[in-house]
């Protein structure tokens, strides 16, 4: 079942994705994988292949496709999930486990960062959003790089509305700022970043 448009998946929201691990035998060998922990949840897996053979040096790629039921889970930590692929080697009349990768399934709803800026004189002026509201109070990430400085990233507090600003002095002989503001997610609240922006000095014809 497809998610809703609001909601936001992490672990590529359950869209099949490859699991690379290089598997070596000699001789020989059959290898499966499974999932294991995703008993008594409202998910579905399916592993492609289940079983393959492996020539000895070769290297075998598994896929994972996991299906959510969108109206059985909602958004928010109290329904994450956790499961663990496991490989397991058949060699005659033994079976022994390979080696496992771990996954976290956490549904939050999806949200988009917004940034936008001013440049006047030696002013700069920094703005944007995110939606939907995590709150006032709710400290975001803005990156911030002047042509002629090293890059960092300065703490942006959301005020009522999502909303948020920061006022900066251009240094001198700056002549660019590439800004991009990041908010990291919460229990319910998915994480997003905005598309880069580069602001420049407004010029007087």
């Amino acid at each position: 079942r497809q998610n809703q448009p609001n909601q936001a998946f992490l672990v590529q929201r359950f869209k099949r994705f490859p699991i690379h691990r290089k598997l070596e035998s000699t001789p020989e060998s059959r290898v499966k994988r499974q999932p294991a922990g995703l008993q008594n949840t409202p998910l579905s897996n399916y592993v492609s292949p289940v079983r393959r053979m492996i020539k000895p040096k070769e290297t075998a790629i598994f896929h994972l496709k996991l299906e959510l039921d969108d109206q059985v889970i909602d958004a928010g930590c109290l329904n994450d999930h956790e499961f663990t692929l496991v490989t397991w080697r058949e060699t005659g009349e033994s079976v022994e486990r390979w080696g496992a990768v771990h996954y976290k399934i956490r549904p939050r709803l999806g949200t988009k960062t917004t940034v936008t800026g001013s440049w006047y004189d030696n002013s700069v002026g920094i703005a944007g959003a995110v939606s939907p509201d995590p709150g006032a109070g709710t400290v975001i990430r803005v990156r911030i790089n002047f042509n002629n400085q090293k890059a960092r990233w300065v703490p942006a507090t959301l005020a009522a509305g999502g909303t948020y600003s920061l006022n900066l002095v251009a240094p001198a002989g700056a002549a660019s700022l590439d800004t991009e503001a990041m908010f990291e997610g919460n229990t319910l609240l998915a994480p997003s970043r905005s598309n880069p922006v580069t602001v420049r000095p407004y010029v007087i014809k």
